[in-house]
């Protein structure tokens, strides 16, 4: 019997396909009503008018980012079928002349006829739809980062604004991809985990879509490209000399966009490619990782179960709080195919493992409160973050002293071991969330050594940041001798500016395992 009610499926539009007016090669369209397609075979951009097609443009070369996904992949998404029949490439940076990243937007066929996009953007997933009612949106000069808006029956907070452009095409599409033309985007973010974006392509009439973030595994996907497990093999053609002492280098990442020489350990800017006038800056002594580079291990982050995770980039960040004088912290940026990019971070309080958030906190009660997923947090510093050693691959462009205002939240009562970090400059705003992971979790998932057995309070400083720290604790050792403890800090202190011109100006402080080395918050 057929529903011929209003509640009847939309029926499901039928494939079609034409010649491409340039080539002739074959255009295949999955869906009857798609207006938009790049020929796979002479990448032009040719628009549907009646049953053939006409050339409108000619799309580049798209830049391999070693995705999983490719066109016709398939998968579920709310009990509703859908397959990646399109997808455009953006790239962004100052002027748009040299790209400090990219994202690829998957133009997402759902078997109702609907059209959404999957965001991949640094292995964090978005889908999101086109909406209508973008009327609301303010002017873009009217916009700046961290500002708060009404829009589409929501509140949001304006995560980052870019001059972006498309450079690539491939496949069916439901609107022109305006290629090569830099325009702003503006990301929102609101407190129930969702995204939007306002495109301002039309600054008079920018485009606005609405999405939640989603994990690949959640999405049942089928027909994923089969590659290494890790996603870390060797990139080939891909080779180049150091700039700096001339010794061949070969990034493991298509999309790293900074990396440090094996050699020389000068930090290689890769951002305009490798072709490119390569820019190097030498940095002054190398600090070694207390997790070597390359290595893998089996670590959970806050609910999330345990999977493997391989170190990829390694970090020295200082900084200089108003309550605590200047400090540094080790940073490792690790990844795993599936579940994207997280950061470990080792400071003297201890380690804290973080993964970056699609949405943003609530403000509490105060200035200095925020609320997340129901639980409220406290600011515990303010401080400006500055790189002082990079060593690996990192998939953003690490400049030298490119700094950022972080501000940190801890939890409280039964929440106390979690953590939050906002990260500012003045393009963008990134939250993180994060927790403690106790020391011998760490030594376990990543087969280290336990730190050598020194005397309380015994200096350590032949990297100038120390060992490997212990959980985080209180500073006493349960005596209440604090004035003994201050003093033996404050000679040590004294003993160490002497000696030690590299850490002039640093102050070090005391950690929960009786060294003494520097230590600070998240990236």
């Amino acid at each position: 019997m057929i529903d011929s009610s209003d509640n009847a499926p939309p029926p499901i539009p039928r494939r079609w396909e034409a010649p491409c007016p340039n080539c002739g090669a074959v255009v295949p369209f999955a869906s009857s009503t798609t207006p938009y397609a790049v020929c796979s075979y002479c990448r032009s951009t040719v628009v549907r008018e009646g049953e053939v097609l006409r050339r409108i443009g000619e799309s580049a070369e798209l830049i391999d980012s070693r995705s999983r996904l490719q066109l016709g992949t398939s998968g579920v998404q709310d009990r509703r079928a859908f397959t990646l029949v399109g997808r455009v490439q953006y790239g962004y940076g100052e002027g748009v002349a040299s790209l400090d990243g990219t994202w690829t937007e998957w133009h997402a066929l759902f078997d109702d006829g609907r059209s959404g996009w999957l965001s991949e953007d640094n292995d964090q997933y978005v889908i999101a739809f086109d909406r209508d009612d973008s009327g609301g949106a303010p002017p873009f000069g009217a916009l700046e980062v961290g500002q708060s808006l009404r829009l589409a029956d929501s509140d949001w907070r304006v995560a980052s604004i870019v001059r972006a452009r498309a450079i690539a095409a491939e496949g069916e599409l439901p609107t022109r991809p305006a290629l090569d033309s830099a325009h702003p985007i503006v990301d929102l973010r609101n407190a129930h985990n969702q995204v939007a974006t306002l495109d301002y392509l039309d600054e008079r009439a920018p485009t606005l879509a609405i999405g939640n973030p989603v994990r690949l595994a959640e999405l049942a996907l089928q027909g994923l490209v089969d590659g290494p497990d890790l996603g870390l093999a060797t990139v080939g053609g891909r080779s180049f000399d150091c700039p700096s002492c001339g010794a061949a280098c070969a990034p493991k990442r298509e999309d790293t966009q900074s990396m440090s020489c094996t050699s020389c350990f000068a930090l290689i800017d890769l951002s305009k490619g490798v072709g490119a006038d390569l820019t190097a800056f030498q940095q002054r002594q190398r600090v070694q990782p207390k997790i070597a580079l390359g290595t893998v291990g089996r670590l959970g982050f806050g609910a999330h179960k345990p999977v493997e995770w391989q170190v990829i980039g390694f970090s020295v960040k200082t900084a200089n709080s108003g309550s605590d004088g200047s400090f540094a912290w080790r940073d490792y940026l690790l990844h795993n195919v599936g579940e994207g990019f997280a950061f470990l971070i080792d400071s003297d309080d201890g380690w804290v493992g973080y993964r970056t958030m699609t949405g943003v906190p609530e403000q509490g009660r105060n200035a200095r409160t925020v609320r997340w997923k129901n639980a409220p947090y406290v600011q515990v510093d303010a401080y400006r973050a500055q790189v002082s050693y990079v060593e690996g691959e990192f998939y953003w462009a690490v400049r030298r002293d490119d700094s950022v205002l972080t501000t940190d939240f801890n939890g409280v009562g039964a929440m106390s071991a979690r953590r939050l970090s906002k990260e500012s400059t003045d393009s963008e705003v990134v939250w993180s969330e994060g927790s403690i992971i106790p020391a011998d979790a760490v030594r376990k998932a990543f087969r280290l050594s336990a730190p050598k057995t020194v005397p309380s309070f015994a200096p350590y400083v032949s990297d100038g940041i120390g060992p490997l720290s212990d959980d985080i604790g209180p500073l006493s050792d349960g005596s209440g001798s604090l004035i003994k403890y201050a003093l033996i800090v404050a000679a040590i202190l004294i003993f160490l500016f002497v000696l030690n011109d590299n850490q002039r100006g640093m102050v070090l402080r005391a950690a929960s395992d009786g060294y003494i080395y520097t230590g600070g918050g998240h990236k």
